[in-house]
C-alpha cells in the first residue's frame, strides 16, 4: 500500500522535507513551479498544522519560509567561502545565502562575479542592492 505520512515525528515527514527542498530549489534556480508545488503541499496539510502544530513542526518551518524567506545574500569572489564562514556565525534564519568562487550561470549569481574582488549583494525578492565590499555593512543591513 502507498503510505503518505504527513506528520513530523523525531524525523521530519518526507513530504515536509520535500516541500522545504522544493521551496529552496525554487529560489536558487528561479523555478516558480517548484515554489507552487511546495505551497500546494503545504496547503494540503495546513488545517492539521494549525490545529496541532506540535506534530507538524517541520511544516511550520515550511510555512514560515513561505512567509518570510524573501532576503537573499549573494557572495562572489575567490574569498567567498572564507566570508561565508564568518556570516554563518550569525543567526540569519530568513536569509537565503548563495555564492560562487568563480563565474556562474545560477540565476542569483549570474553576471555578479568580478575578478580579484569579493562582493556581497543583499537582495530582497530577487531585486539586489549595489554590491558591497564591507562584510560589516552587509551584516548590519541583514540584521535590521
Amino acid at each position: 500500500t502507498r503510505c503518505m505520512d504527513s506528520s513530523d515525528n523525531v524525523i521530519p515527514a518526507a513530504n515536509s522535507t520535500m516541500a522545504k527542498i522544493l521551496l529552496l530549489l525554487s529560489k536558487y534556480f528561479d523555478k516558480p513551479e517548484f515554489e507552487q508545488m511546495s505551497l500546494t503541499m503545504l496547503n494540503n496539510v495546513l488545517d492539521q498544522v494549525q490545529n496541532n502544530p506540535i506534530y507538524y513542526s517541520n511544516w511550520v518551518i515550511v510555512l514560515e519560509m513561505h512567509l518570510h524567506l524573501n532576503k537573499e545574500l549573494v557572495i562572489t569572489g575567490k574569498d567567498a567561502c572564507k566570508y561565508l564562514q564568518k556570516i554563518n556565525t550569525h543567526y540569519l534564519p530568513d536569509v537565503l545565502i548563495t555564492g560562487s568562487v568563480k563565474a556562474s550561470n545560477l540565476p542569483l549569481v549570474k553576471d555578479r562575479y568580478i575578478d580579484d574582488k569579493t562582493l556581497f549583494y543583499v537582495c530582497e525578492n530577487k531585486s539586489c542592492n549595489l554590491p558591497e565590499e564591507d562584510i560589516h555593512e552587509v551584516l548590519k543591513s541583514l540584521t535590521k
